[in-house]
């Protein structure tokens, strides 16, 4: 989890930092990185942010050779980050917190929308540092460099199989798409955080479909409260296999996206736009 400021102007001078559950059985792991990205614009004549990993610019991250690290990514800041995590064997674990069946990452790139969180796991080699890439229309920013430490083995040097699933936090198999309360989400000019209209109540186990409008052509980041969602296809005939509580959604489109409405209360559904971090989008649905 990720907890943050939203107004842009408090963002740079706000308390940020990751949250984690960890899981009850022992960590697989050789180590357990977290890299909690932030974005800064010290000099308005920058073409590209600023961007620093735990507070510090490229920062040198040390995991035992031969040995199976877990990153866990955080993007605290507004931009839309493409990641190339070097040459090194890499699998996703999780989506914003959720389990997923493990899968290599194609080219080992990856993007991280605002808000958005990812777990990777990150084969060590025994001699080379990996770097970790954000990749822009320039030249691309090293983000974070990994390096082996200690000597590590022979058995250690070879191919790793593929890392198990991480538990299930008990999200349903299906979302049945029938009886859904529907409501659309305009992403559009400035919102305000100060009241959170309310898009309508549903009750706790029904579906809901929300429909995600970009009106703008800059993309924006759509940030759940209260429950994560599945991205739908097209034809509402199935959906995609990980659930969000960050969602990107690019210029000029729309995505629609069905969740299981849970706890009580008043969730927030929050549009913010990818670049300045500008609120496009703030209101609610309600659980009662």
């Amino acid at each position: 989890f990720l907890y943050r400021a939203f107004v842009p102007e408090r963002a740079s001078r706000s308390l940020v930092g990751a949250f984690i559950v960890e899981e009850a059985q022992p960590s697989p792991f050789s180590a357990d990185l977290t890299l909690l990205v932030q974005a800064w614009s010290p000099d308005p004549t920058m073409t590209v942010p600023l961007l620093t990993v735990n507070g510090a610019v490229s920062p040198t991250l040390e995991a035992p050779a031969g040995g199976r690290a877990r990153l866990r990514l955080v993007n605290a800041s507004a931009q839309f980050l493409r990641l190339k995590m070097g040459d090194a064997p890499c699998f996703v674990l999780a989506v914003d917190g959720q389990p997923v069946q493990p899968f290599a990452l194609k080219d080992g790139r990856v993007q991280l929308t605002p808000g958005g969180r990812i777990d990777l796991t990150l084969d060590v080699g025994t001699a080379d540092p990996i770097r970790l890439d954000v990749e822009t229309t320039q030249l691309p920013i090293q983000l974070a460099l990994v390096v082996p430490v200690g000597a590590g083995s022979s058995a250690q040097g070879q191919a790793l199989p593929a890392p198990e699933a991480l538990p299930s936090n008990g999200l349903p198999e299906k979302i049945p798409l029938e009886n859904a309360a529907r409501f659309e989400v305009p992403l559009s000019g400035a919102a305000s955080l100060s009241s959170f209209p309310s898009l309508g109540t549903v009750k706790p186990g029904q579906s809901v479909v929300l429909s995600l409008v970009n009106k703008l052509e800059v993309p924006v980041a759509v940030l759940l409260h209260g429950t994560p969602a599945r991205l739908l296809d097209g034809v509402d005939d199935g959906w995609k296999p990980w659930w969000h509580d960050a969602i990107p959604v690019a210029p000029r489109t729309t995505v629609r996206a069905a969740l299981v409405a849970g706890t009580a209360g008043k969730w927030a559904v929050i549009g913010q736009r990818g670049g300045d971090g500008a609120i496009v989008a703030a209101q609610s649905y309600d659980v009662a």
